[in-house]
């Protein structure tokens, strides 16, 4: 009998709900294989992702965390995952490449955040995804290319092939 009475015990014990989360703790949009970027001002950029198990869709909405809070934030001009979102010196974001759905080749598009929002940054020398970008100085080396992203005064896009504008 006292068998039992345990058994009850820990069955009900088990099946007491999860409590909710708070919604300050919750994202917009539930997402994976999206980027996380740090902005000068301390808010964290969110970009893109995946919003659908398997990765069926992806989506093309951005939210900014900070304080503590999710808010969202300005729209890409498509879907994107496995991208990169690379904060340059002048605290713009260069967002390039990835996949618009599970499907789909990757994209040969990038574009910049520049705190009010994106701008077409100029097709890439090649179409990329689940790849690598990073900043040098002035100049972000992608998947091994290096390109000008400074201010466009110094954007040589024809000689290095980077993105004319940024």
């Amino acid at each position: 009998m006292r068998r039992a009475v345990v058994l009850v015990v820990l069955l009900v014990a088990g099946c007491t709900p999860a409590p909710e989360p708070d919604p300050a703790l919750t994202m917009v949009t539930a997402r994976a294989a999206h980027t996380a970027t740090v902005l000068p001002d301390g808010r964290v950029l969110l970009v893109g992702g995946c919003t659908v198990d398997g990765c069926a869709g992806a989506g093309s909405d951005t939210e900014f965390y900070a304080g503590g809070r999710f808010a969202p934030g300005p729209r890409l001009s498509g879907p994107r995952f496995n991208h990169t979102a690379t904060a340059l010196a002048d605290g713009r974001v260069l967002v390039a490449g990835g996949f618009p759905d599970e499907r789909s080749a990757p994209s040969g598009t990038a574009e910049v955040f520049s705190g009010g929002g994106f701008a077409p940054a100029g097709p890439m020398t090649a179409r990329r995804g689940n790849h690598t970008a990073t900043r040098h100085g002035r100049r972000a080396r992608v998947d091994g290319q290096l390109r000008d992203v400074g201010p466009p005064d110094v954007v040589r896009g024809q000689r290095t092939g980077a993105a004319r504008g940024l």
